[in-house]
């Protein structure tokens, strides 16, 4: 943050990577489907310090996919590719590895959506009406609903909120746009189960939800004694509204 020109007051210091990685996931739109990635890289990389042990001695398919994957979100971001950055022979290879795991998670889905048609067919209308009867499980995030990529009934996708627009005035509410991403996928009926947003991808459902979020100007300041900063206030929903 000092080399960026925002000065911390005191002398510069570096911090945990965990806590890099908590603010690029809120600063980089799509880093936080990164995260897990990064932070197997990390913990590689710790375990280099701590014990000598050569960090990439390991099969490379089991780092360098996770590498390039994070590295094209950030370069990306920089409005700059991994290739100037990385070198282009290191990221070919690892795109190679990336398409292959790719493909590979892509046919282990489509089994897994196979075998949960299957079960459905085999149901009777009982089974179906009784399946269809249970109560769906409440959840404390948002969640959309979609429609099962084996069965065709409705299901429930659970999101994760990722980042928010700025606030703006439409009429007498403020709006402000709520980027979510997929995270888990169930079907209460074939029993077919989606977790992390690369299965539910490769299973053909959308990634990336929008939500839009209001609340009424009125019961934004109730209660709030305005004072001395009414105009002030009024001035800035103007210009919001602007």
């Amino acid at each position: 943050m000092d080399a960026a020109g925002f000065p911390t007051g005191g002398s510069p210091k570096s911090v945990p990577t965990t806590l890099v990685i908590s603010r690029l996931n809120l600063v980089v739109p799509g880093f936080k489907e990164r995260a897990a990635d990064a932070g197997f890289l990390v913990k590689l990389r710790n375990a280099e310090l701590h014990s000598s042990q050569s960090a990439l001695a390991i099969d490379q398919e089991k780092w360098l996919p996770r590498f390039v994957r994070v590295v094209d979100v950030l370069c990306s971001h920089l409005g700059t590719t991994a290739q100037v950055l990385v070198g282009t022979e290191l990221i070919a290879h690892g795109q190679r590895l990336v398409d292959a795991q790719d493909a590979r998670l892509r046919h282990e889905v489509a089994q897994r959506i196979d075998a949960a048609r299957a079960f459905f067919n085999t149901l009777d209308e009982a089974a179906l009406a009784a399946r269809r009867a249970l109560r769906h499980r409440w959840f404390l995030q948002p969640v959309e609903r979609v429609e099962c990529p084996a069965c065709g009934s409705p299901a429930r996708l659970l999101l994760d909120e990722v980042r928010a627009t700025n606030e703006r005035l439409v009429e007498n509410d403020v709006h402000r746009d709520v980027v979510h991403i997929a995270k888990d996928f169930s079907c209460q009926i074939c029993e077919l189960r989606l977790t992390g947003t690369e299965e539910i991808h490769a299973a053909g459902l959308r990634q990336q939800y929008v939500i839009l979020q209001t609340q009424d100007i009125t019961d934004r300041f109730e209660g709030t004694d305005t004072g001395y900063y009414e105009d002030e206030i009024d001035h800035y929903f103007a210009d919001a509204e602007a």
